[in-house]
């Protein structure tokens, strides 16, 4: 029986040591004499040295961690210019409720992806599509009209309600700033050198300007950019210039947070999110230290080594949420029932703001924390290139560059070759859409439906399988069906068929898989990487479909 084999990376551990200039001294002496009185705009989150390396590696690896979905590319260029925000609680639980929050969101996570990957990619022709877009919300004065409580001190008492469901303005105003930021970093990476002279730069400036102008005082708390230190910093930066002081007090600020065990204060002690708000904190923590690092700041080696104790606090609460009780149980801020009362996602690579992680594996490429993170982030390489903690995706950047294949784990997944295969239905309407079906037979029986969805005639929305076997293992049938019961089919306590996503709504798969044997798992699993190759067998399959799955 012909076989076909595909070879699949994953990362194991990262190979690159960062030049980190460490004083030896115990406490906290920071020389501003390191400091750089200057710095290239477009370096504002990335040292000078990063940047040379990355532009270095081979395309192929940037592709890996720097290329955007196609989701984020429907977000980025279909949702409108959003005129507010308005209507966030103190706890920030009721984004669905909120007068452009949800689209807000989706709009800046995808902004970081477009944006880094046209850069990381040097993809000049979608640059123009997408420094167009950018000129059309700067036009539009998008968040313009959020209403500016902080500018006269009237957005009122913070979590005056115990469960945080009180109304914040205030939350309304910085999280319309930073998106603005956020857009504002990645457009001065991405576009500093675009086209100078044209006049949409004006337009653009003008709107992000207006917002420095109006930035938040800088404050002793994380959070909205570390207190709104990296706009402080920014507004400068922009302008080729550095504040030292502002470095000083950047790294002063994180030291003096980063607590004796790791912990952070008033983070690592927020109840049920406890785990979330620590690793929020290490994704500013982060960020700052690669700010500073970009201007020549030497870096306290006593910092350093807080920083890679945070580091383990977080991957052993994630490894086992139990071990967050400790700070959980103090619940500033919060609530908490327990010590299994921790809520975060199941898979790491799920996680936004994952930048610091592979920042992190770079710069303590020795620790035991990295070690973790490097196994705990395998299979996730394509969602390093979004971060709406900053807006530009720096995994991109430092998940590239602790990538080493020489030294990554290959495996070996085999692929049935097609026996036979049908036209189910071709190119019909439904109320949602398009859609066309395939059924597709393996050479070890395996039957698959191949379910498409379009968006039009010439663009593919998501591709579905629809997998019957007597090859497939349940564990927990109760589960399944509390993931969602059109997954499945189950007929005498045994699983007869499953649908698995390929590409969007892929969370539903990984729901499903908690109530499959690992044997199972793993079938379900290389048939989806494996989709690429099977499909590229058909005579029926449109090749677009077949580009869709390869590029996934």
């Amino acid at each position: 029986m012909k076989k076909i084999l595909i070879a699949l990376l994953v990362i194991t551990t990262p190979v690159h040591a960062g030049n980190w200039n460490n004083s030896s001294s115990s406490d906290l002496k920071l020389d501003k004499s390191t400091i750089s009185s200057t710095i290239a705009p477009e370096n504002f989150l990335i040292p000078a040295d990063v940047m040379s390396k990355f532009k270095d590696l081979p395309m192929d690896t940037k592709k890996k961690f720097c290329s955007a979905s196609r989701r984020s590319k429907n977000a980025f260029y279909n949702i409108k210019p959003i005129a507010k925000i308005k209507g966030y609680n103190s706890r920030m639980d009721n984004s669905k409720s909120v007068i452009g929050g949800e689209s807000s969101q989706k709009f800046t996570r995808s902004s970081s992806q477009i944006l880094t990957s046209l850069w990381a990619l040097d993809d000049d022709f979608n640059k123009e599509l997408a420094f167009n877009n950018l000129y059309k919300w700067a036009e539009a004065d998008a968040w313009g009209k959020t209403r500016r409580c902080y500018l006269n001190g009237s957005c009122g008492k913070y979590w005056e309600r115990s469960d945080g469901q009180d109304p914040y303005p205030g939350h309304d105003d910085n999280q319309a700033a930073q998106h603005i930021f956020h857009i504002a970093y990645a457009y001065h990476v991405t576009f500093a050198d675009y086209y100078p002279n044209d006049d949409r730069h004006i337009t653009i400036k003008k709107w992000i300007n207006k917002w420095v102008k109006t930035k938040m005082r800088v404050n002793e708390h994380f959070g909205n950019d570390m207190g709104w230190r990296f706009p402080d910093i920014f507004a400068n930066a922009r302008n080729g210039k550095v504040n030292k002081n502002q470095i000083v007090n950047l790294l002063s600020f994180i030291d003096k947070n980063i607590l004796a065990d790791g912990s952070v204060k008033n983070r690592t002690t927020r109840g049920n999110r406890s785990l979330w708000y620590h690793h929020a904190s290490m994704a500013e923590i982060m960020i700052g230290l690669e700010i500073a690092n970009s201007v020549g700041a030497e870096i306290p080696q006593s910092l350093l080594n807080k920083i890679e104790k945070a580091g383990n606090v977080f991957v052993n609460g994630f490894k086992d949420p139990h071990t967050m009780h400790q700070w959980a149980k103090k619940k500033y801020n919060s609530q908490y029932a327990g010590s299994g009362d921790i809520i975060f996602k199941d898979k790491l690579w799920k996680v936004t703001g994952k930048s610091w992680m592979y920042t992190f594996m770079y710069r303590f490429p020795d620790s035991s924390a990295s070690k973790e993170l490097a196994q705990l982030l395998e299979g996730g390489e394509k969602k390093a290139v979004q971060d709406a903690y900053i807006g530009f995706g720096l995994g991109c950047v430092y998940g590239s560059l602790t990538y080493d294949p020489a030294t990554a784990k290959m495996v070996e997944v085999k692929v049935e070759p097609i026996v036979s295969e049908q036209v189910l239905t071709d190119f019909q309407l439904l109320e949602h859409g398009y859609f066309s079906y395939y059924t597709v037979t393996l050479a070890d029986s395996t039957k698959l439906r191949v379910i498409v969805d379009w968006k039009n005639e010439q663009e593919v929305d998501q591709v579905r399988y629809r997998i019957s076997s007597d090859k497939l293992d349940i564990t927990n049938e109760s589960h399944i069906l509390g993931c969602n019961k059109v997954l499945t089919k189950i007929e005498n306590a045994r699983l007869t068929g499953v649908k698995l996503s390929l590409g969007a709504n892929a969370e539903w798969n990984e729901c499903m898989y908690k109530g499959l044997s690992e044997k199972t798992v793993e079938k379900l699993e290389t048939m989806i990487h494996s989709a690429g190759p099977i499909l590229s067998q058909s005579k029926i399959i449109p090749q677009i479909v077949v580009e869709y799955v390869t590029n996934l």
